[in-house]
């Protein structure tokens, strides 16, 4: 799936690699009104799925820029904004 960047500026901390993210919970457990919902349904999977946990980072030993913190931070404050009731981990 590709998502096209839809909101946010950098210039104000939003960290534009968050939308294809959010985007993509959206097309997992999304309700089939909503675009990425849509499009799951579309793929022949009309019910949401079951998703409790949200893995932020992977492999994060290759960021050299010490940077993983403050993306974790801002991930999880985005995710559980976004879709209450999941976790970051």
């Amino acid at each position: 799936m590709s998502a096209v960047r839809t909101g946010g500026d950098a210039r104000e901390g939003f960290r534009p690699e968050l939308v294809p993210r959010l985007l993509e919970i959206e097309y997992v457990i999304g309700p089939a009104t909503s675009t990425w919902g849509a499009a799951r349904a579309k793929a022949g999977h009309p019910a949401p799925f079951t998703m409790t946990y949200v893995e932020v980072g992977n492999e994060d030993f290759f960021d050299k820029s010490g940077s993983y913190d403050q993306r974790f931070v801002q991930f999880t404050t985005a995710i559980k904004a976004r879709v209450a009731g999941r976790r970051g981990i």
